[in-house]
């Protein structure tokens, strides 16, 4: 009779020097000074417009999204409207002369309550 037993360890590691990760950054900022409006003395058919400069500082590319608050104007909501749209010139509060608006992003004339249904999150 023969018996014959065998135990056998397997055993191996490698690594390549070459991988790695690291992340970007994304950084947004303002010129904002306060307020967007602040409006008194609103009558009917009165129109403005407010401009304010968005500066992304970031190392990847990404996406800028339009996000609101919940935005209140004592029961008018109803009955002011918006149109948002992305430009060039311009600083807060001042649109310049002649805005050059880009058809990048343009959200249509809203009331300032379906702005804010529509852009809540």
């Amino acid at each position: 009779m023969v018996w014959q037993g065998s135990n056998a360890a397997f055993s191996s590691s490698t690594h390549n020097d070459g991988n790695n990760w690291s992340t970007g950054s994304v950084s947004l900022s303002d010129d904002a000074a306060g307020a967007m409006f602040n409006v008194h003395n609103l009558v009917p058919m009165q129109t403005g417009s407010k401009c304010i400069v968005v500066t992304a500082n970031s190392s990847v590319p990404g996406v800028v999204n339009l996000y609101t608050g919940q935005l209140a104007a004592n029961g008018l909501e109803p009955y002011i409207k918006l149109t948002v749209q992305q430009g060039n010139g311009g600083t807060f509060n001042d649109c310049g002369a002649t805005p050059a608006f880009s058809s990048l992003f343009q959200e249509n004339s809203q009331t300032l309550g379906a702005l804010s249904a529509d852009h809540h999150s």
